[in-house]
């Protein structure tokens, strides 16, 4: 096979991936902290500023990780567009059981270590 043709019919095998591709969506982000914890109130002044949701663990669930998934987030619209991210400042044994329950509908569970708030 010429190197041309080759080309030619590489690119018209991919065109219709390209052209049907949709379109990039930014995913919905969640603020999840314990006010308890200094980067829990960081967190918590940054997502007031960016007009996100949030939720304080020991406000909405006394404590209980699992309760604020059940009863807060699990009913969270989930997306099939673009995932659900879930900004975090949580103790390490509350982030571990959020990643558990989160991870199986799609959420994606990240540290808040590189959010600084200017005051």
């Amino acid at each position: 096979m010429k190197r041309r043709s080759f080309l030619k019919s590489l690119g018209v095998a991919a065109t219709p991936l390209v052209r049907f591709t949709p379109p990039l969506v930014a995913p919905e982000r969640i603020a999840l902290y314990d006010r308890d914890l200094a980067k829990g109130r960081t967190l918590a002044h940054y997502a007031r500023r960016a007009g996100m949701p949030a939720w304080s663990l020991r406000d909405a669930a006394a404590d209980d990780i699992g309760m604020l998934w059940h009863v807060q987030l699990a009913a969270f619209p989930a997306r099939t567009d673009a995932p659900t991210v879930a900004l975090c400042a949580l103790r390490a044994s509350d982030r571990f059981v959020l990643e558990r329950l989160a991870g199986p509908r799609g959420f994606i569970v990240i540290d808040d270590k590189n959010i600084s708030v200017p005051d």
